[in-house]
């Protein structure tokens, strides 16, 4: 892993290059990736088998990524070992969370595993994990923007919050792993009010103040006389679950509950990296 890294941090273009084809893979393969499941093993096998049959092999890449970190993280020193060790054990917590409340199919947990990889292909070019963190969740939630607005709006009747949390977990888990192989930043990035995320956070808050401001950008179904630009929910349903059938059901994350979990749950992973001296990050 550390071999890798260091080849594609020293080969910019070349990383560049990996992890934009793997994200427009990612992007653009929903509708084929569903169809070939949903023919291969959702319609012959049933929707119980299936889940099942997603949900072990789930279980089986939990497994090797333990056993993938466990190789590295041995040879931490052990306060990095504990700190890591945490965040190991609170993100399997938020996973079996996540799967009971806002998962629909266990199909979804697939989120994890490309993030992750998305994460790994983008520190070589960004080189500081929490502006990895940062900008690879941005991507994820358009992913989820690109969905939603353009490739099957037909079936999307809410911004899906619930998955960019899932993206989340997988970027976390991405970052662990290279961490665990005493991977450190090689970038010091700007902090406060002139850090890049202060400033993307910023410009996309005004964007959406002003959207706001213009009644052109709503949370629930518009109310307004005329069409909008956009709206978060398309068609509210209320109540906590959403039922699909009586074995179904699934929390929707609302847009001001899905804004405090991404916060929360980026403030708590901005430590993956712990405690490294000013002349680490040149």
């Amino acid at each position: 892993m550390v071999k890798i890294i260091t080849f594609l941090k020293e080969r910019k273009i070349i990383a560049g290059l990996i992890a934009l084809t793997f994200y427009v893979l990612v992007v653009s393969q929903h509708l084929e990736f569903g169809k070939f499941l949903a023919k291969t093993l959702d319609k012959p096998l049933g929707r119980e088998t299936y889940n099942l049959i997603v949900l072990s092999g789930s279980i089986f890449l939990l497994i090797a990524f333990l056993f993938w970190f466990y190789k590295g993280w041995k040879q931490l020193p052990k306060t990095d070992q504990n700190r890591l060790l945490k965040y190991v054990l609170f993100s399997i917590v938020f996973i079996v969370i996540a799967l009971k409340v806002i998962i629909v199919v266990n199909v979804e947990l697939i989120h994890i595993l490309q993030y992750a990889i998305m994460a790994i292909l983008l520190f070589p070019l960004i080189g500081h994990y929490n502006e990895t963190l940062f900008w690879t969740n941005v991507l994820g939630a358009l992913d989820e923007l690109y969905q939603y607005i353009y490739l099957s709006p037909e079936k999307a009747d809410y911004f899906d919050f619930n998955d960019v949390i899932i993206n989340l977990l997988g970027v976390a888990l991405g970052l662990i792993i290279l961490r665990s192989k005493g991977i450190l930043g090689f970038r010091k990035v700007p902090k406060g009010v002139k850090s890049p995320r202060f400033i993307a956070l910023s410009i996309t808050a005004l964007i959406i103040g002003i959207l706001f401001l213009i009644e052109q950008l709503t949370i629930y179904p518009s109310a307004y006389d005329h069409p909008v630009l956009f709206e978060f929910i398309r068609d509210f349903k209320p109540g906590f679950w959403r039922i699909v059938h009586p074995n179904v059901n699934f929390h929707v994350v609302q847009p001001l509950e899905g804004m405090i979990i991404l916060v929360l749950l980026f403030a708590f992973y901005t430590g993956i990296e712990g405690k490294i001296s000013e002349n680490t990050h040149k």
